[in-house]
Formats: structure tokens, C-alpha cells, sequence
């Protein structure tokens, strides 16, 4: 599934402190908000599931760890498998605070 091009140069996160709970919470809403196709709509109850267990954790620091990795690799996958044609989704490189949907031609160095 990719999102159309409405979604170009769209920020999900306007997060200056890059705070993992936060780009969750940011990531999620996203992703609730967006009608999804079957298959990425079953990724994201896994990684609800996989949060859920996260807060089971005791230790703070595992909890951090845990709740990073499922950011990075299972919920930025979503993203980057539905970005738009185009695009690709992560930090804008002008302004590392933004996190969305970028025209890869951002990254031109002949423009």
C-alpha cells in the first residue's frame, strides 16, 4: 500500500525533544487516523501488541530499549512501505526536528 500524493511533504512529528513516547504517540495517531490496507493494518496490531508487553517490562531502561526498537524497526518499516511515490519517510534534512514524508529530491545534490 502506498499513500497518495496528499501525503507529500506531510510531517507526522513536529517533535523538538525526539522523545521516543512521543514519536510513538505521533506514529500511532498517524496511523489510526489513515484508512490502511489488511496487511499493514495486521503490522500494526502487532505493534500495538508489541508496546502492550513493552509496559510490562519493570526496569525503565529496558522499557526505553524495548519501546526504540519496536520505533525504529516495526513502526518506521510501516512508514517507509506506505510512503508515497516519490517520497520516503524519516527526518526532513533541513530540519531534523520534522519527521513525515519527504520528496526524495530533498536530497538532490544536482537541483
Amino acid at each position: 500500500m502506498k499513500l497518495g500524493s496528499e501525503y507529500k511533504l506531510y510531517t507526522i512529528s513536529q517533535n523538538t525533544t525526539l522523545n521516543i513516547d512521543d514519536l510513538i504517540d505521533d506514529c500511532m495517531n498517524f496511523l489510526r487516523d489513515i484508512e490502511l490496507d489488511q496487511e499493514t493494518s495486521e503490522k500494526l496490531s502487532k505493534v500495538e501488541q508489541k508496546l502492550h508487553q513493552a509496559e510490562k517490562l519493570k526496569n525503565t531502561d529496558k522499557i526505553y530499549k524495548h519501546k526504540k526498537k519496536i520505533l525504529f524497526q516495526d513502526i518506521f518499516d510501516i512508514f517507509e512501505n506506505i510512503s508515497p511515490e516519490g517520497c520516503y519517510f524519516g527526518t526532513h534534512p533541513a530540519s531534523l526536528s520534522l519527521i513525515g514524508f519527504w520528496d526524495k529530491s530533498l536530497f538532490s545534490v544536482t537541483r
